[in-house]
């Protein structure tokens, strides 16, 4: 399989680093390391996360710390689609291009 990254996630992998990078920037680094570790992890194991009813059809959830990664698995691979703090309502967010 492979893995991918909507420019939303990307954007959201950027706030992250940014937020934590005001006080550290090797923490940010790191942190970011490790959620694009859970991503990896992902891509071999697609049924790890969880789906939810406020989530679209296909979406799926993993929690990881403080926030929860959105992704979708499909024959081309896993897409990560959102990386969302958790406290964010998921119906809230938008899913879509």
């Amino acid at each position: 399989m492979a893995l991918f990254f909507t420019p939303k996630a990307e954007s959201d992998l950027v706030s992250i680093w940014e937020f934590i990078a005001v006080d550290s920037v090797s923490v940010a680094d790191g942190y970011i390391k490790k959620i694009q570790a859970v991503c990896s992890l992902l891509e071999s194991k697609p049924g790890m996360g969880v789906s939810r009813n406020a989530l679209p059809e296909g979406v799926r959830l993993m929690p990881f710390e403080k926030y929860n990664i959105y992704y979708a698995a499909e024959s081309a691979g896993v897409t990560t689609i959102r990386i969302r703090h958790s406290a964010q309502d998921p119906a809230s967010l938008r899913f879509s291009e």
